[in-house]
């Protein structure tokens, strides 16, 4: 999954980077299953193929320790993970995701003509500390953000509309 977002209002832009959850562990067409025991192993059978697999997916990205699962296609079992592969094999149906390092995705911005106040998933960012440019409309800032980002909240003044502006896109 690759999640690129571009917002544009009132002559400012906020560009969001990559971020991807889980990778599958396959090599020329061959998927790999970790032989490693598990810390937790359940049945799906009651689910869709698709839903077992988000299921397990979901069930891995809420678990603190789970840093991999292996998903069984025919049986939709699912199997957590709290370590990388160590012990693996070629698998017919089986599937071995693992998580991706989070990577920091460069945010720039750039607002007309003064940035405010900033928000990131509810945390106010501090703007004095964060955007050395905040009042210079012709020079942009950038801000390395972590994390899965949910929502965005901005506040800009615009002297030449003569007020208060804001945006909060939820992604």
């Amino acid at each position: 999954m690759f999640a690129v977002a571009f917002i544009s209002l009132n002559l400012w832009l906020l560009s969001i980077g990559a971020k991807k959850c889980f990778q599958r562990f396959e090599e020329d067409n061959a998927s790999f299953c970790s032989c490693d025991p598990a810390i937790e192993d359940r049945s799906l059978s009651t689910f869709s193929f698709l839903e077992a697999l988000m299921l397990c997916s979901m069930r891995c990205s809420q678990t603190a320790s789970c840093v991999a699962y292996n998903f069984f296609n025919a049986t939709n079992q699912c199997q957590l993970f709290n370590q990388t592969l160590n012990k693996f094999s070629v698998l017919p149906g089986c599937q071995y995701f693992f998580k991706k390092e989070e990577q920091i995705k460069p945010m720039m911005i750039n607002t007309d003509d003064e940035l405010k106040e900033f928000y990131f998933n509810g945390e106010n960012v501090p703007v004095a500390m964060n955007f050395p440019h905040a009042n210079d409309w012709d020079i942009p800032d950038w801000l390395d953000l972590s994390g899965s980002m949910f929502v965005l909240a901005v506040k800009a003044y615009n002297r030449v509309l003569n007020g208060w502006h804001g945006y909060v896109p939820c992604l």
